[in-house]
């Protein structure tokens, strides 16, 4: 019986090294979103365990060093929805190539509750000299999105789809430099619809009274819903939401309305 319980416990011995104790693909989650809002020089180690819940031993241990887990990070983000290479080139034509790259890529950096802009696309656009090798990493990342464009756009000139004269390079970039446009003017949209709402509350005086003249100070729409929506409650809640729609309909008139007059001017100057 004695001999049996040694043969077991030879034919199964104790796993070596430390194990992890803690929920890898949450880990990742945390440091993605990190990654993807600070950029990788934006995130120190101090940063990435406090989020994750652990030490610093532990990281090291799991994904061996910040770089690596920065590069494991790339390719969870890259499987998650954005198109790759080779499926640009298993695409019906050029065409649906370019159009699915741009469509699924912005579909990939606006999803609810993600921060805006492409990892990949901005990401490490300028590093230090320390992370010279990580930053070449990357921009060959996107450089492969962009020669298999290329390829695939070689394919539809040497069949005939498009004309030789095409230069399948330049189109090739011109795509992914157009992309990478995109996703940096959301974010610098985002960050200027901040700013001008910060401006239009501190010029009407950011003061919630009926006013009796047109210099009395006023606080705007859009500022009271965006400073009371995080505490409002019941009807309070509810009357934020109202003031929107409100808004939207209101805005939704005037664009039709400019609209209208717009195709009546060129209607008489025609």
């Amino acid at each position: 019986m004695a001999h049996s319980s040694r043969t077991t416990a030879a034919a199964s011995p104790r796993p070596r090294g430390r194990q992890p104790t803690f929920d890898r693909d949450e880990a990742l989650e945390t440091a993605l979103e990190l990654f993807w809002r600070h950029g990788y020089e934006g995130v120190s180690l101090a940063d990435l365990t406090s989020a994750m819940g652990i030490a610093a031993p532990s990281l090291y241990h799991a994904f061996g060093s910040k770089a690596d887990l920065y590069r494991e990070v790339l390719r969870r983000y890259g499987s998650s929805g954005g198109m790759k290479a080779d499926e640009v080139g298993a695409a019906a034509s050029s065409y649906d190539a370019a159009r699915q790259m741009l469509e699924r890529g912005i579909a990939a950096v606006t999803m609810p509750g993600k921060p805006l802009g492409c990892m990949v696309s901005s990401g490490m656009l300028m590093a230090s000299p320390d992370h010279a090798e990580l930053a070449a990493e990357l921009k060959a990342l996107r450089a492969s999105l962009r020669h298999a464009l290329q390829k695939r756009i070689q394919r539809d000139i040497d069949d005939g789809v498009l004309p030789r004269a095409t230069d399948a390079a330049a189109l090739a970039r011109l795509v992914t430099a157009a992309m990478q446009g995109i996703f940096s003017a959301m974010v610098l949209g985002a960050a200027r619809a901040i700013g001008e709402t910060m401006v239009v509350l501190m010029v009407c005086g950011n003061i919630v009274q009926v006013p009796t003249s047109l210099f009395d100070p006023v606080r705007a729409l859009t500022a009271n819903i965006a400073l009371e929506m995080p505490y409002a409650m019941g009807d309070h809640r509810a009357s934020l939401f109202v003031a929107g729609l409100l808004m939207l309909l209101l805005v939704s008139v005037l664009v039709a309305a400019g609209e209208w007059v717009g195709r009546r001017q060129r209607e008489m100057t025609s």
